[in-house]
């Protein structure tokens, strides 16, 4: 049917919170049905195409041949008030390079995540928002959390080593560390 049905409709409906079985029940077709569309590259019928493009609030002539797994929730939402698909992907654009300066910034200046409980729901949100942070800004900004947690003193700083071993740490023990979210 289309070059990008398959990819859009999977990430789509994970950015819009959407199940399969959700979207299944809507679209009066079983649960599976999503599943094979999504993963093994299967069609759905024209209709349930058109249907899902709605349900999922995307243009229709985009869903399917425009990529759109780049696409954040506010882009969507921009394509859905009629915005074009270039001006969605402009304004994402400078979305990004703003969360990203105002991130450096604050992580530069210490004051990210004052008054901020450090969980897990924090350290995701950090994670889902600013899809990759380069080497230097995550050090710094695991040495602020350690600092403000205690494990750091002010004038405290983590070698390469330290660093490198407090990772390897967290990724041996991932499972006691995170709450899986699906």
């Amino acid at each position: 049917m289309a070059q990008f049905f398959n990819k859009n409709l999977k990430h789509i409906r994970n950015l819009r919170n959407i199940s399969q079985q959700e979207l299944a029940d809507k679209l009066n077709v079983d649960r599976s049905s999503i599943s094979r569309w999504e993963n093994e590259g299967m069609e759905a019928t024209v209709d349930k195409a058109i249907q899902t493009a709605k349900i999922l609030d995307v243009p229709f002539a985009e869903f399917l041949a425009t990529d759109m797994t780049m696409l954040d929730i506010d882009a969507l939402y921009e394509l859905s008030l009629g915005y074009s698909y270039n001006e969605v992907l402009e304004n994402q654009k400078i979305r990004n390079e703003q969360n990203k300066a105002n991130l450096e910034v604050e992580i530069k200046n210490g004051t990210y995540l004052d008054g901020e409980n450090l969980d897990s729901f924090v350290l995701n949100d950090i994670i889902k928002n600013q899809k990759k942070l380069s080497a230097t800004q995550e050090k710094e900004l695991l040495k602020t959390v350690l600092k403000r947690k205690g494990f750091l003193n002010e004038n405290e700083e983590m070698t390469e080593e330290d660093f490198n071993k407090l990772i390897d740490f967290a990724k041996a023990n991932k499972q006691f560390i995170m709450k899986d979210d699906k």
